[in-house]
């Protein structure tokens, strides 16, 4: 059992925030091993304690959001946060019993199929629904390396996801076999390529598109809370393009768009006569556009399956919102803005869906209830992957932090300093198609075919074929 906690910390010390990110090509190591040598049974409980492992330690900054900062705000006590988080990392460790279980019973199959395509379909799961959540994913672990990034401009962060799932299951192998100095070589391959690529590939001189102002401020929670919208308005800072601020900067209800004399795109709170929303409003002149946020932060913003989950009502936030009617643009002098608000970048479908129909993507985002670093790079970790995948300049823009700008490849430009109120101004550049927004809903074919194909295709341990092939065509059949 040793063995998995060491293989959920491993997983956990690689991901965005943290300095280990190598350790993502060793990390599930443990775990295999583990789990062949496991019961179906026994094989689950190890994958609900991996993945527990790994994602409270990954997520350990919830617990002081759960306790201190978010209670003062919501009205619940410290003891009630530190359960809900007990309840989320059970929740989230509960989709990796079945990829445990399954993974001891079918161990004697071939690995390199197996062990990518489970866990692939286990992602898949539990992104999925009205709870669902990508945090620590595997492939998060290289949002810092471009070169291995792009790859999901075809095949997603889950298809990334399943390339390094079978890289950990090479060198896993490698090391029963005592193949130690073929691991290194794999490693070589996985990061030396990307030093010789020429400075022109890895920094290119971008087609300027759009400038833009982008105002990082750095407030407390309750403090935009005990001013007037006009006084909110005033603090605005006035340009001569388009000034993003960060989300809810305005943080009453608003029942029409306010008059600003200068083009901004501000988050904020509406109410229509009928429901409240989490909102951005373009404001150009005397034109305004909304865009309402479509997937809402569950507990927080709106609570999931109420009769299951009735008794967590007290996590509600400021309000419980409507969820918005889809991704749709919103046109400023002729470019169109995809926005997606927080918790949306966290998933893939709102950059596929303004893949096909905008210009760039704005996230805005208000992460100052998080007290540590690490959070603030699980969060601006989804931005590269969501540029990369939609073929769209990113832009994140943040109350205390990280406020960035992600070119269409992937490729992390510009990153502000946490914790300070700055305003920066900055541009994006022309975006480019990609294949995975094409191709997207095929792919979840190639876990199950791949799974399948392991199944039922023969498997002899690498390190044993060769002695075994041989013996075997070399023998005469007994008579």
């Amino acid at each position: 059992m040793i063995s998995v906690l060491i293989s959920g910390a491993m997983l956990a010390f690689s991901m965005p925030g943290f300095p280990l990110h190598i350790l993502v090509w060793f990390s599930l190591i443990p775990l295999f091993e583990e789990l062949s040598k496991s019961r179906p049974i026994s094989g689950g409980v190890k994958g609900f304690i991996f993945f527990s492992t790994a994602f409270s330690i990954s997520h350990f900054w919830v617990v002081g959001t759960m306790t201190t900062n978010f209670p003062k705000f919501a009205g619940f006590s410290s003891f009630e946060g530190f359960l809900a988080f007990l309840l989320l990392v059970a929740y989230q460790g509960a989709f990796y019993f079945p990829f445990g279980f399954f993974g001891s019973a079918l161990s004697k199959k071939n690995p390199y199929l197996v062990y990518p395509s489970l866990y692939a379909l286990t992602e898949i799961l539990r992104e999925s629904g009205q709870m669902g959540f990508t945090g620590a994913r595997i492939s998060d672990a290289l949002f810092n390396e471009p070169h291995l990034v792009m790859i999901s401009s075809v095949i997603g962060d889950i298809g990334l996801s399943m390339i390094v799932i079978w890289v950990n299951v090479t060198i896993w192998k490698l090391i029963k076999g005592r193949k130690l100095c073929k691991i290194l070589i794999v490693i070589l391959i996985l990061y030396i390529p990307w030093h010789f690529f020429p400075d022109s590939f890895r920094d290119p001189q971008e087609v300027r598109m759009m400038k833009v102002y982008l105002y990082q401020t750095n407030e407390k929670p309750e403090e935009k809370y005990e001013e007037s919208v006009r006084e909110r308005l005033e603090r605005l800072p006035k340009t001569d393009d388009l000034l993003i601020t960060p989300e809810a900067y305005i943080a009453s209800f608003l029942k029409k768009s306010p008059d600003v004399d200068h083009p901004v795109l501000i988050g904020t709170l509406f109410f229509d006569g009928y429901n409240r929303y989490n909102s951005a409003l373009l404001i150009d002149g005397k034109r305004a556009q909304r865009y309402d946020k479509v997937r809402l932060f569950p507990f927080a913003e709106f609570l999931p399956y109420p009769r299951f989950f009735g008794f967590l009502k007290f996590l509600k936030g400021f309000a419980y919102y409507t969820p918005g009617r889809g991704y749709h643009p919103l046109n400023y002098r002729g470019k169109k803005i995809g926005v997606l608000i927080c918790f949306e970048s966290y998933f893939d479908d709102g950059a596929v869906k303004y893949s096909k129909n905008s210009d760039f993507i704005v996230v805005m985002t208000n992460d100052v209830w998080f007290k540590y670093k690490i959070a603030l790079w699980n969060h601006f970790a989804k931005a590269v992957f969501r540029a990369a995948e939609s073929g769209r300049w990113v832009v994140q823009v943040a109350n205390k932090g990280i406020t960035g700008v992600v070119d269409s490849w992937g490729r992390i430009r510009l990153i502000l300093g946490t914790g300070r109120n700055i305003l920066k101004e900055t541009w994006v550049g022309r975006p480019h198609p990609t294949i995975y927004p094409k191709i997207r809903n095929l792919l979840i074919l190639i876990p199950i075919v791949l799974l399948i194909l392991g199944i039922f295709s023969d498997y002899q341990e690498p390190y044993l074929s060769n002695y075994s092939a041989l013996s075997i065509l070399r023998r005469k059949p007994y008579l």
